[in-house]
């Protein structure tokens, strides 16, 4: 698969249409984001936590599970809560990484083998057209 085949899949991805995917499309086409203040900056940060935890845990159930374990609610959650959220590299190694897919991944994705992070466990890269943002 070429660079536009990729981007001919992308085009048609369902997931462009959600809000979240929209405005992280909006915000890397933005020339002013160097332009705002501090707190601007902190206060977006903190909706695209709380919006990426929300389209995170509406596409996949061991995510809401994870969410709800940890007593995170998206709507209220800030920067402290990423901490609980941490997963260990060893548990996405190989087949690990498979609870965390979201719903709604467009078929076609392709999966890379490679090394895990010590070179001793094999894991996958996945090129998930269906994100592509360019």
């Amino acid at each position: 698969m070429n660079v536009g085949e990729i981007h001919d899949k992308a085009s048609n991805s369902s997931l462009l249409s959600d809000p979240y995917v929209k405005k992280v499309r909006e915000l890397i086409g933005r020339n002013d984001l160097f332009e705002k203040s501090p707190d601007a900056l902190m206060r977006m940060r903190r909706g695209l936590l709380r919006d990426a935890l929300s389209f995170f845990s509406k596409r996949n159930e061991q995510f809401a599970r994870i969410l709800d374990t940890c007593g995170i609610t998206p709507a209220s959650a800030d920067f402290g809560d990423l901490a609980s959220l941490a997963v260990p590299s060893d548990m996405l190694r190989g087949e690990g990484q498979s609870p965390f897919l979201i719903d709604g991944l467009d078929e076609g994705a392709r999966h890379f083998p490679r090394a895990g992070p010590l070179g001793s466990l094999p894991s996958r890269s996945i090129e998930a057209p269906s994100i592509s943002i360019s």
